[in-house]
């Protein structure tokens, strides 16, 4: 089955990691330049509902510019527990445990909400990054704010939501190529159509609210039912879905790029 079609786009990496969404809560920063160790001296725990090739380019990059500046080695060890929900559930049971500290370093990943949930509930320790960093930030965007004004948590990435499609199976099956997402209430997709649990997945929760601010209320609500009657499952993962596509196990997913 030929995979399904893409768009890729090349995301410039950050010039410092710590511009990824941050839940700060041990973290020590580490600025000041000493002698240079080979052995790994810098500890970061990382959790994140984001898959693994996104983890393995951003630790990658963060390692290779945190050796050139400060001379250190650093580990990452990442906590993957699920979806933005799953990681929500995880930090404020470990914070129930032992308020102190729960031993995670940084959140990163799924979308704003959780964050401004986060700084609510008292979770979040500011870090103020310098204004050569702040600089290349923009306030908002759309109306959404980029990052926290008492600088509890960062954005650091755009990302583009979207549907994704195997155009293979659509010329095998004499499906449509969709266009909008009124498209994906067609009857005749019953069964054909991904989308993970927006209770668990951030970035598909972010998708239902694009639809539901795009065509009001009643018009979003209605899509979204029509919608869901043609998805055929909804795994708690968002990266589930694509790879649904491309096996040709449903012809159309929700998808973030």
């Amino acid at each position: 089955m030929t995979k399904s079609q893409w768009r890729k786009t090349e995301v410039k990496k950050k010039e410092i990691f710590i511009l990824c969404m941050l839940l700060t809560t041990t973290l020590a920063m580490s600025g000041v330049v000493g002698t240079v160790q080979a052995n790994p001296d810098v500890d970061l725990v990382v959790i994140t509902p984001h898959w693994e090739g996104i983890r393995k380019e951003y630790e990658a990059a963060f390692k290779a510019y945190y050796l050139d500046t400060f001379g250190d080695v650093v580990n990452i060890q990442w906590l993957d527990v699920g979806g933005t929900s799953d990681v929500t559930k995880y930090v404020d049971s470990a914070f129930s445990a032992t308020p102190e500290s729960i031993g995670i370093d940084i959140f990163w990943g799924g979308g704003i909400d959780p964050f401004i949930a986060a700084k609510e509930k008292g979770q979040l320790q500011a870090y103020e990054v310098s204004e050569a960093v702040l600089s290349k930030i923009p306030e908002t965007i759309a109306g959404v704010s980029m990052y926290d004004p008492d600088y509890t948590w960062y954005g650091s990435a755009l990302s583009g939501f979207g549907i994704v499609y195997n155009k293979a199976l659509l010329e095998l099956e004499g499906l449509p190529v969709p266009e909008t997402w009124e498209d994906l209430t067609d009857p005749q997709l019953k069964g054909w159509v991904g989308s993970a649990d927006p209770r668990h997945s951030g970035s598909t929760h972010m998708m239902y609210e694009i639809i539901l601010q795009a065509y009001g209320w009643e018009e979003g609500v209605k899509l979204a039912t029509l919608m869901g009657a043609n998805i055929k499952t909804f795994p708690s993962s968002s990266s589930a879905v694509p790879k649904s596509v491309g096996s040709g196990d449903v012809a159309y997913g929700l998808a973030i790029d």
